[in-house]
């Protein structure tokens, strides 16, 4: 069944080429092809873990499908209902101050410094260079245990809004580097700091999101027009499988420094709990748990409804853990389901392929507004939000991005954070050159 399975995707990624002329950052076209790579894993990993349920197979596979067709229609309706141009992009330069970027470089540092503290006290050790491999390990251990609640609200805040920044600042980067201007020192240390502070916690999402974030913006401004896409060929196939080879090496060195290394299991296998094991973990869940919803879209919006129950205490908002953590003989699974698990649970099969219409619907638009329409900032949002957008589509083979980041608080204080670094960082270096000036 593993082996239908692949073929059943790759027969969706070769639909996804065709109805979308083969551009490599479509939403169909990541979609399929991460859930494509996902299936080759769990087809490797046959042997070990059993994959035999036809439901769990039609599940995923008409739950892209319908996402492409959403995705067509929408594309349809767009290019062609609104017969839809774009400009050519002037090759302006963005106008930030090395002020601005210095005094952002701070705040990161006092973020940052803040959340080092806390993460050491919470385990118990002394804040210093040589700990905190194992302070951070021990830490997301404790947090995925339900131990430690996670970092305080107001660090927590601060984390997510600065995700905005860094977004920001690597539009500038590869604004900058494609339009050959040059490249302040300071934006690079920001988006060091802003990529080895995400790392702090244990987790590695947010690292994935600015490597994904830095993929798509370059395809978007590397031309004169960014509604020319490059497709997919030979040399953009061998350029996507070297980054996945950086991306698996950058996997395991990141495992080693957060100090989370398992003795038990190899690295592969440890890889492979994060690629394959989750469509295995939808199978168990589809075949043994079933459906059982609490409230409207539970598990869907379960961030959503966390923060309900924290701000009202409200018993109706308080959602129950399906994420177990699973095991074929000694053989771990880890914890994530795909997208599919709660939109299954929810809504059953047609509610799953219904949500996944109107995703794809709601991906493309915002696809092809980056695409085609001209923003009046040269820091384009629409940009930046497809960006940021094109992860939560991507590692919808891996958990419930889409309604973790994009329909969730997350999502708007994403939005909101754009337009206050923008006030921040390229408002005040205008009013300060026009000081100048005058």
């Amino acid at each position: 069944m593993s082996g239908i399975l692949l073929f059943l995707c790759l027969a969706l990624v070769i639909l996804a080429v065709i109805l979308f002329k083969g551009e490599v950052i479509a939403p169909s076209f990541l979609l399929s092809s991460a859930f494509l790579i996902s299936s080759l894993d769990l087809f490797i990993n046959r042997n070990e873990w059993y994959f035999s349920d036809k439901q769990t197979v039609l599940l995923i596979f008409f739950g892209i499908l319908f996402f492409e067709i959403g995705s067509f229609i929408e594309n349809i309706i767009q290019t062609y209902g609104k017969r839809t141009s774009y400009r050519n992009r002037e090759r302006s330069e963005t106008s930030v101050s090395s002020i601005s970027l210095v005094v952002y470089l701070l705040a990161q540092i006092i973020l940052y410094s803040f959340i080092v503290s806390y993460v050491c006290h919470a385990m118990g050790t002394k804040v210093s260079f040589a700990g905190l491999s194992t302070a951070i390990g021990g830490y997301y251990e404790a947090t995925r245990s339900e131990a430690i609640a996670g970092l305080p609200g107001y660090l927590n805040i601060g984390q997510i809004v600065n995700t905005s920044g860094i977004y920001y600042l690597l539009f500038l980067l590869v604004s900058r580097f494609v339009n050959k201007q040059k490249i302040p020192v300071v934006l690079y240390l920001n988006l060091i700091l802003g990529v080895c502070g995400s790392l702090l916690t244990g987790t590695k999402t947010s690292f994935f999101m600015y490597l994904v974030a830095l993929v798509v913006l370059y395809f978007f401004l590397k031309g004169n027009d960014p509604s020319k896409i490059q497709k997919i060929s030979v040399k953009s196939i061998i350029e996507i499988s070297l980054a996945i080879v950086v991306v698996i090496g950058g996997f395991t060195l990141l495992t080693v420094l957060q100090g989370r290394t398992l003795t038990s299991i190899n690295m592969m296998e440890t890889i492979s709990t994060y690629i394959g094991a989750p469509i295995k973990n939808l199978e168990i869940f589809v075949t043994t748990r079933g459906q059982d919803v609490q409230i409207f879209g539970a598990q869907t919006f379960e961030d959503t409804y966390k923060w309900l129950y924290k701000m009202t205490n409200n018993g109706l908002f308080k959602i129950d853990n399906l994420y177990q953590y699973n095991w074929i003989i000694d053989k771990g699974l880890g914890n994530v389901y795909t997208i599919f698990m709660p939109l299954f649970n929810d809504f059953g099969f047609g509610g799953a392929y219904l949500v996944m219409f109107l995703l794809g619907i709601f991906c493309q638009f915002c696809y092809n507004a980056a695409k085609f329409k001209k923003s009046r900032n040269p820091v384009n949002f629409k940009i930046i939000f497809y960006s940021y957008l094109s992860f939560a589509i991507a590692f919808s083979f891996f958990s419930n991005k889409m309604f973790e980041m994009v329909f969730s608080r997350s999502g708007i204080y994403f939005i909101v954070g754009l337009f206050v670094f923008d006030i921040a960082l390229r408002g005040l270096s205008l009013k300060a050159e026009r000081s100048e000036k005058s």
